[in-house]
């Protein structure tokens, strides 16, 4: 049952990502944070190296925070699977569950965050993006395959 914690760890992990200042969001005016150039974070010397502030300024341009979106969507995951485990329909419902909820959150987060071009697939999609697709369709074709063995074992009487 350690599914959920690891969750739990992720949404910590990207806590600690926000304060690195690792892991950022593109640029925005409207839903972004400046960080401060005191300690040279990733996202400011990414941004000096890109031009697109000078050097000495005080604050990076403000980025979507998408560490602090991942923490709170991730503890969320938490929460869902500690509600699910007495629902539970088989051994390792709760990870596939884990793995198509993270990959979708996964998916999408990363349309929102700062990624040089030639870490893209197709020039659209990320690297991690095309690793969540393929996790989240194995995940739901062995959730859909282990629901159709458990009907069958539990209609012949073989023990499961």
């Amino acid at each position: 049952m350690a599914v959920p914690f690891i969750a739990n760890g992720i949404g910590i992990g990207r806590i600690s990502c926000f304060l690195n200042g690792c892991c950022f969001g593109l640029i925005s005016e409207n839903f972004g944070l400046k960080f401060p150039s005191l300690n040279m974070l990733p996202v400011y010397l990414q941004q000096l190296k890109d031009g697109l502030i000078a050097s000495g300024s005080s604050f990076n341009l403000p980025v979507i925070p998408t560490q602090l979106y991942s923490s709170l969507y991730v503890f969320l995951i938490f929460f869902i699977l500690l509600g699910i485990k007495k629902y539970k329909k088989y051994d390792g419902y709760i990870f596939l569950v884990f793995l198509v909820l993270y990959s979708i959150y996964r998916f999408v987060i990363e349309f929102f965050r700062f990624f040089d071009n030639n870490y893209k697939v197709f020039n659209y999609l990320t690297v991690t993006q095309a690793i969540c697709i393929i996790i989240a369709f194995c995940s739901i074709n062995i959730y859909m395959g282990s629901g159709l063995s458990i009907k069958i074992n539990r209609g012949s009487g073989l023990a499961i």
